[in-house]
């Protein structure tokens, strides 16, 4: 069920754009009044600050990203736009890696696994993604499995 970063609360689960776990939401971040700045996350590298363009939705029981886990334990820059005391994400990225495309296809077995996924499916959807070279391209093969 959708919610907002208004009843956001810490220690909400965070996946990323694949539905790995990256953390937990540490703390919630307001600028200007109402204005929705990011989330700081807790992971098992340390707290990293993620932007609001990288939240691809919150929901009551979890923060969805729109990176990858391995952009988030990626040592950004520390300060603006975030904390000063607080890495940031790696952003901006939209070239699909080797990790990329294991975490897709291991996403896609499971599905298979659970029943969500017949094999000619499995199999076109692990071509396409062995193929893609764009994040874009990863999340088509995953849209309504994630």
């Amino acid at each position: 069920m959708p919610a907002s970063y208004f009843t956001l609360e810490r220690a909400t689960p965070v996946t990323d754009r694949f539905g790995q776990p990256v953390g937990e939401v540490k703390k919630v971040l307001i600028a200007y009044g109402d204005y929705f700045d990011g989330v700081i996350v807790r992971t098992r590298v340390g707290d990293r600050f993620v932007d609001a363009p990288e939240v691809r939705r919150i929901e009551k029981d979890e923060v969805e990203l729109s990176i990858a886990l391995c952009d988030v334990e990626y040592p950004g820059p520390k300060g603006p736009p975030g904390p000063p005391d607080v890495h940031g994400v790696r952003r901006d990225r939209l070239e699909a890696t080797d990790d990329d495309r294991t975490v897709a296809v291991t996403q896609l077995k499971i599905a298979f696994v659970e029943d969500r996924l017949g094999v000619a499916d499995l199999e076109r959807r692990v071509e396409l993604v062995h193929r893609a070279t764009q994040l874009r391209e990863l999340d088509d093969a995953l849209t309504d499995l994630v």
